[in-house]
């Protein structure tokens, strides 16, 4: 298991030291100068967030009726990231919160519509239109840090 960031770790100890703490015990520093420290989420992604373009495995299977197209990607839920790669120089992007991974795929691909998503156990039917330029958006739950994403474009 991977351990959480010290910025993290640290804020958290933080946070629960002051949780715990008789307010009225002389040996702790005033908590009215230590409570806005405390009131940060530890957990948001923008401050411990790594961006990389390399862990996403995409495979594009094309013939005339359908495009299928396979990803798949390997998170640690400890370890809150997102990641980017390209389908035909369209943008893909997951993101972490521990085990649920929020994903954006292009909701057209070379004239095609998306009409397909299976993320994780999760299948998707795309029955309403999606404008060109627009991209689908959803989440899912990953298993054992392993997210597969597949999507079909007809």
């Amino acid at each position: 298991m991977a351990e959480p960031t010290k910025d993290a770790r640290k804020m958290f100890e933080e946070a629960f030291f002051q949780e715990v703490l008789d307010p009225g015990d002389p040996r702790i520093l005033d908590l009215k100068q230590a409570a806005p420290k405390a009131s940060k989420d530890i957990w948001d992604l923008s401050s411990s967030e790594k961006e990389e373009e390399k862990k996403i495995e995409i495979t594009v299977d094309g013939n005339c009726v359908a495009v299928n197209v396979d990803c798949k990607a390997v998170f640690d839920p400890y370890h809150p990231e997102l990641i980017k790669g390209y389908i035909d120089d369209e943008e893909l992007i997951m993101k972490n919160t521990g085990d649920i991974i929020e994903f954006k795929i292009p909701g057209w691909l070379n004239g095609q519509r998306l009409a397909f998503v299976k993320a994780g156990n999760q299948e998707t039917i795309i029955t309403t239109s999606i404008a060109p330029n627009m991209d689908y958006l959803d989440s899912a739950v990953a298993t054992g840090g392993v997210f597969h994403l597949t999507a079909e474009y007809r």
